[in-house]
């Protein structure tokens, strides 16, 4: 079981501008479908909330970790990229 972690308030807007951001960045790029996001949220979210309990505070700074990861499970066949088949097609 992974460990419960407590943000304040102020940390959580934080997460959730830094999840916007990535998630727009992902959508702009063409990386990532709408739909697709879900599988991702959890891989955005762990290296975000490492970055805010670092004391990061600046949105870049906090959602790359997440975009990283996202681009790396792409890269590595871990989600199917928008208009490639998958390999159950």
């Amino acid at each position: 079981m992974k460990p419960r972690i407590e943000l304040e308030q102020e940390q959580i807007q934080l997460l959730d501008k830094a999840l916007r951001l990535a998630y727009t960045r992902l959508i702009d790029a063409s990386a990532l479908r709408g739909d697709q996001f879900h599988a991702l949220r959890d891989s955005l979210i762990a290296p975000m909330v490492a970055a805010i309990l670092k004391g990061e505070k600046d949105l870049w700074r906090i959602a790359r970790p997440g975009l990283f990861v996202a681009y790396d499970m792409l890269a590595h066949g871990k989600l199917t990229a928008p208009g490639s088949q998958s390999a159950a097609a």
